[in-house]
């Protein structure tokens, strides 16, 4: 059982290979196995010595650039084992034949595994000496499977004394088992005289007792080393090396943070100050290697070393880092020591959430956004197709509808990629303990331009089960692994509880405020905790934004406890919603036995929204009328309404003027008023005339004396395409010329609109002449009304004249022309009678007698400048109803009494006078008969 590896290359001839051979016992060289794992075949003999390095060329460590080796180590198990391994650094300018000897000049085994001094010839009898023997200008971490040495001072023998008792380490310490150290193998300081004998022990750093042979499973057999090594800063030459052993399992999962530890292999490791002087560097170029040794038979059965690649610097150097971000809280939960994370670059940030506060607790329902972060440094090959493995733990709800987004991948420039919900399978530690986790697959390989890959995975803490007070988040796990590289990413585990108190923040500033001509104003309010009463305005940040910007974040520690005040300008002319909630994120929740807080969470206070309403001093009108209205009739139209600042400023009635546009053509008018007031009313009324058929669009708005114009209200006046009519009493028209010919009729609508006289014009047209225009007048309304035109008979002449009449209203709607016939006359002579003369009744008798008119018999002679003679004659009698004659005739009496027959001869009645009503001028004279008759 083996975990994942990069695939490598060993040989001492081809120039792009990452590793070559070092100085080995004949027949033991190293070989690659599988193309990845490095074997070091010691093959159970207790002097065989083997070793390996890294082609300096194209792999090595570069003393300048922040770089990572992540590898695993095999060395046996409880019955066969190597003597032990170290991982060495060399000056890269050194030849790699540069390693331990022995007292015959051979490569030194044993207790040295191939790298410490060796003590066993007699010339060895300083620290100097002891350091000659070993590597020269070299660092060295040794898993060293023996204990070579006695736990008490002086008591170790020679070549069996590096690990005698560590005078050198604090008050002095022995070492009881297997165990990993350091020290600068060719530095005569790393070696002291054991008490008074001629024999040296090793002064090993940072020593930790660690199992790395007595397995009892297949799974702890490999034991993961991680180093990262950070550049020294300018001017100094110490940089900073970290090493963590057994940090995770096979699979990737650290067994620290998800409280795993098999028994003896928790994590050991060191972060030293290295000593670039000691490596006499002339390059910027460290080589790396591995020296093993066989143990000796009387222990155990000498085993194969093995070493497989997660990365290698010379292939691709990338920086990872993972963390939480609270996204209710504003804070970020991190793990910061590089000992306790798998993270390599533990203070690499996405933008600006390394200025959040840190957190180890979360609330149920608070937003969280799980961050994995991959930069690509570095190397001869691309993170290219790589796959990440990310764990969900349990706590928090994830999506897992595909339609719906779970996270995304920003690739820097713009370049995201969604990532959407999935259905979590399971995955396991090496112990088969499960857990959910999902695939994602990068769209794009990283390099020198595509560098960076942010993995953020969205979720929501869940409520806590019923009776429980407080749930562990175990962290998330994100392996990445491509063919030329491996990783592994885990977030820190945290807490989710329920708080046991509230943060609220209130307005106390007016809401909403509304600037004219400026754009600066303050906002106030105060926040309150229901419990804790120790919070400050220290502890407490006002977190805000002003519509939707970047959020802003600042702190009031001028104002009164729990009121703050917020000062906001350059705020352009619109409408500004200011949100704005505060943190507090020093909310004491444990305390030590002396009272000090040991830990602390942060509170979110609800959110509040300021609205400010930047304004110019303006004119406002306004108006109830309806926008669509129709013309009645042939009336004017009003629109009424109101007119003020919206600063609530006064001013008078004579300094504003209406302008009412209509089809285009503003009409002004002066308003009056000389009282200073702050709302005013006003009509706008518009004339018929300045409307026409259909529809005409209006805008009303004001102007001051300072030319400040208003808003505009648009209105829409539609006056209706109705008929007008125009019907002639009479069209036959006959008048003197000394008198005057009257020419009348009615005018209406169609649809019965109310109208007045004085709202047409007559359009006349005489003898097809030019037309001019007569304007009636009346201001009574009607649905019809009456007209009369006049004129004089002398103004038209003696003679037959044509008229031609057309009523049209304001809206320039007319009738159709109407004609009249007038003739002028200048003499004239008429005679007008009744048909409806009659006799009295009469009965039969047989004598002569006269018979009177009945009632008045009304003659009338019309003359003008004419001479006349009125006489009469008539015939028989007749009934034409029974076609018979009548008996008698009429008769005319005189004014003398003499009487004549009409029958026999034409009588004069009478000349020369306008009019004659007689009343006895014709009498019946009826002969006798016996019959009634009527006459």
């Amino acid at each position: 059982m083996a975990p994942d590896s990069l695939n490598i290359s060993l040989t001492t001839t081809d120039p792009n290979a990452l590793f070559m051979p070092g100085k080995y016992t004949s027949g033991f060289g190293p070989v690659i196995s599988n193309g990845k794992r490095l074997d070091f075949p010691l093959g159970g003999n207790a002097t065989a010595i083997t070793s390996a390095w890294s082609n300096v060329d194209n792999n090595y460590l570069n003393i300048n650039q922040r770089q990572n080796i992540s590898v695993w180590i095999y060395m046996g198990d409880s019955n066969s084992a190597a003597e032990g391994v170290t991982f060495v650094l060399q000056n890269g300018d050194d030849p790699i034949s540069s390693s331990t000897a022995n007292n015959v000049g051979k490569i030194g085994g044993g207790e040295t595994i191939g790298t410490w001094g060796c003590g066993l010839a007699s010339s060895v009898r300083s620290p100097e000496t002891m350091a000659a023997r070993a590597i020269q200008h070299s660092w060295a971490l040794e898993f060293d499977t023996m204990v070579n040495g006695s736990t008490t001072i002086g008591s170790s023998t020679k070549g069996d004394s590096l690990d005698g008792y560590q005078v050198n380490d604090g008050g002095g310490r022995g070492i009881r088992t297997q165990h990993v150290g350091w020290a600068y193998p060719g530095d005569p300081l790393s070696y002291t005289k054991d008490g008074g004998n001629n024999w040296y022990i090793l002064n090993h750093n940072d020593t930790s007792e660690l199992d790395t042979r007595t397995n009892s499973e297949k799974r702890l057999a490999w034991h993961h080393l991680a180093i990262t090594y950070i550049p020294p800063e300018k001017g100094s030459n110490i940089a900073s090396l970290t090493y963590k052993i057994n940090d995770k399992d096979i699979k990737g999962i650290d067994f620290n943070s998800w409280d795993r530890v098999p028994f003896a292999q928790g994590e050991v490791g060191a972060t030293i100050p290295l000593a670039l002087d000691k490596f006499e560097l002339k390059s910027d170029r460290l080589r790396f290697g591995f020296m093993t040794v066989g143990a000796a038979a009387s222990s155990f059965k000498g085993a194969n070393a093995s070493v497989l690649f997660e990365t290698l610097p010379g292939v691709i150097q990338a920086d990872t880092n993972a963390y939480i971000i609270n996204k209710t809280n504003q804070t970020k939960i991190i793990e910061s020591d590089p000992h306790k994370t798998n993270n390599n670059h533990p203070d690499m940030f996405d933008g600006s959430d390394e200025s959040l506060p840190t957190a180890t607790r979360a609330h149920p329902k608070d937003e969280l956004q799980f961050k994995y972060l991959l930069n690509f440094v570095s190397g001869r090959s691309n993170i290219d197709n790589a796959t990440v493995k990310i764990s969900l733990p349990d706590g928090i709800d994830f999506e897992t509808d595909p339609t719906k987004q779970i996270g995304e991948i920003d690739y820097g420039g713009g370049n995201k990629q969604i990532i959407y919900g999935q259905t979590p399978s399971t995955g396991s530690d090496s112990n088969h303990n499960e857990f959910k986790e999902i695939t994602v697959n990068l769209d794009r390989n990283l390099d020198l331009t595509t560098c960076q890959a942010v993995i953020s995975i969205n979720g929501v803490a869940a409520d806590l089960p019923a009776g429980t007070e407080t749930v562990k988040v175990p962290p998330s796990h994100a392996g990445v692994s491509t063919d030329q590289y491996y990783a592994d990413l885990e977030t820190k585990p945290f807490t989710v509880y329920y708080p046991d108190d509230t943060l609220t923040l209130t307005k106390t500033s007016k809401d909403p405020q509304v600037l004219y001509n400026q754009n600066e104003t303050t906002v106030t309010g105060h926040w309150d905790f229901d419990k804790l009463a120790t919070a400050t305005n220290e502890d407490t940040e006002i977190h805000y934004s002003i519509d939707g910007a970047d959020e802003i974040v600042t702190k009031d520690t001028i104002s009164k406890m729990g009121d703050f005040e917020l000062y906001l300008s350059n705020l352009s002319k619109k409408e500004h919603k200011i949100k704005v909630y505060v943190v507090n994120h020093n909310y004491p929740l444990e305390y030590d036995k002396d009272g000090k807080v040991t830990e602390v969470d942060t509170f979110v206070s609800n959110t509040v929204t300021y609205t400010v309403t930047v304004e110019d001093k303006a004119l406002r009108i306004d108006s109830k009328s309806d926008q669509e209205l129709i013309a009645t009739g042939n009336m004017d139209v009003g629109i009424d309404g109101t007119h003020s600042y919206n600063d609530s400023s006064s001013f008078k009635n004579d300094d504003l003027t209406l302008h009412t546009v209509v089809n285009g053509i503003d009409t002004t008018t002066q308003l009056s008023g000389s009282d200073a007031i702050t709302s005013g009313d006003f009509s706008a009324n518009i004339k018929a005339a300045n409307l026409k058929v259909g529809d005409n669009p209006v805008k009303l708005y004001m102007t001051d004396s300072h030319d400040l114009k208003s808003n505009e209200l648009e209105f829409n006046v539609n006056v209706p395409d109705t008929t007008l009519t125009l019907i002639p009493d009479l069209t036959d028209i006959t008048a003197l010329y000394t008198e005057v010919a009257r020419l009348g009729g009615t005018i209406n609508y169609s649809d019965n609109a109310a109208f007045k006289n004085s709202d047409i014009t007559l359009n006349i047209t005489i003898d097809n002449d030019e037309p001019y225009m007569y304007e009636l007048t009346g201001d009574d309304s009607a649905t019809t009304n009456k007209f009369v035109y006049e004129k004089s008979g002398g103004e038209l002449g003696v003679g037959d004249h044509t008229v031609v009449i057309t009523a049209t209203d304001g809206y320039g709607r007319s009738s159709t022309p109407v004609t009249y016939n007038v003739t002028i006359i200048n003499k004239s002579l008429k005679l007008k009678s009744d048909k409806g003369y009659s006799f009295k009744s009469i009965n039969a008798s047989p004598e002569t007698r006269i018979l009177p008119r009945s009632g008045d018999w009304t003659l009338e002679v019309e003359s003008i400048n004419t001479k006349w003679l009125l006489s009469a004659q008539c015939t028989e009698l007749t009934d034409t109803t029974n076609d018979r004659n009548l008996a008698g005739g009429l008769i005319y009496t005189n004014k003398d009494g003499a009487i004549q027959s009409l029958e026999d001869s034409q009588v004069l009645l009478r000349q020369t006078i306008l009019s004659a009503r007689k009343k006895k001028l014709l009498i019946l004279l009826v002969n006798g008969r016996r019959i009634t008759e009527s006459y």
